[in-house]
């Protein structure tokens, strides 16, 4: 069965998110003293949101405490929950609005129709579930495995597992493609499945990597 990672392979979430903290800078600057450059400030937001998203991914807070708690951090201000959110909402607003697919997406599921076809995601699964049905990619799909309502991320190969018990395939039969070689591929080889890297960026791997592609036109020279 062929599995895809969903942000940054199927969604253009780097596009997306940036639109997202372009607003939120915008809207907050001269309120909280923020970084002017706006370059510099999207950096800052993506290490503290790395952060507090890991601790999610870790169980360690809910979905909406670590959005939370990416606010207060990125405002150094102590600001309620209930606040912090009503100030992440201008972010997400922003964000939500520039959800698209990659242009290779659509053309190649629709060229996988009659494959049995999943997702396999760490995130929130009703987040995960809306973007892939604002993208217009949903239909395609048999199954969504997200780690929110797993209660296990990637790259613990244990998240590739449910998802292989959940659609009665073996590992050795889980073909995934996912554009973080250490998230992604690396759990495939632990569980002898195949990864293929998806490598938009042209960059190169922090970890061994088999089977690489630069679109998903060139996906089906690697499927049986």
């Amino acid at each position: 069965m062929l599995f895809f990672d969903l942000d940054g392979t199927l969604l253009d979430f780097k596009s997306a998110e940036y639109a997202g903290v372009l607003a939120f800078h915008a809207e907050f600057r001269s309120l909280y003293g923020l970084i002017d450059h706006p370059g510099e400030f999207y950096e800052s937001w993506c290490r503290i949101g790395s952060k507090h998203y890991s601790r999610f991914l870790r169980g360690e807070l809910t979905f909406g405490q670590q959005q939370a708690a990416r606010v207060r951090e990125t405002l150094q201000a102590e600001l309620s929950d209930r606040d912090a959110l009503d100030h992440f909402e201008c972010y997400l607003r922003h964000f939500e609005a520039g959800w698209k697919p990659f242009d290779d997406v659509i053309p190649c599921l629709a060229r996988l129709k009659g494959r049995r076809l999943g997702v396999i995601t760490n995130g929130d699964p009703v987040q995960q579930r809306l973007k892939l049905e604002r993208i217009g990619a949903a239909d395609f799909f048999d199954i969504v495995v997200a780690s929110g309502e797993a209660g296990v991320s990637k790259p613990d190969p244990a998240l590739f597992l449910i998802a292989c018990e959940r659609t009665g395939t073996s590992p050795g039969e889980l073909i995934y493609v996912g554009d973080d070689p250490a998230a992604d591929i690396a759990p495939c080889a632990a569980i002898q499945a195949t990864g293929i890297w998806m490598n938009r960026r042209h960059q190169t791997p922090a970890v061994p990597v088999q089977r690489t592609i630069v679109s998903l036109d060139e996906l089906f020279d690697h499927l049986p």
